[in-house]
């Protein structure tokens, strides 16, 4: 098993590094994005609480599942005004997925909570 991440597991440098911008670029968008995914990866991980006080402990998998998390929420932005969709790499129209399964698996949440509960 991957140990636990130390200190602040998610942040805003974190999320902006992994869209190749800089977290000043990202503006209260980004932080507001990985306040988000932080919420809802502790919110779907409580397992991974440990010590008193309790500290959010994750390994590096759902680190890197909350990452690309607000990596996606941080590129859906403008899709919120609009009708959900958006142009692929071939120029065509298509419609933003309702959940990441490759995001669900690293965090171990939906169908892949058991095999996360087996692991480790």
């Amino acid at each position: 098993m991957t140990p636990p991440v130390p200190g602040p597991w998610l942040t805003p440098e974190l999320v902006a590094d992994a869209l190749g911008i800089s977290a000043d670029q990202g503006g209260a968008w980004l932080e507001l994005v990985t306040d988000a995914a932080v919420a809802f990866v502790e919110r779907e991980r409580p397992d991974l609480m440990a010590g008193d006080p309790a500290v959010f402990t994750p390994p590096a998998d759902v680190v890197l599942g909350g990452t690309v998390h607000a990596v996606n929420l941080y590129r859906r932005r403008d899709t919120y005004a609009g009708a959900g969709n958006q142009l692929d790499d071939l120029g065509t129209l298509s419609l933003l997925p309702s959940t990441d399964q490759g995001v669900d698996r690293l965090l171990g949440i939906g169908r892949w909570r058991a095999t996360a509960s087996r692991i480790g």
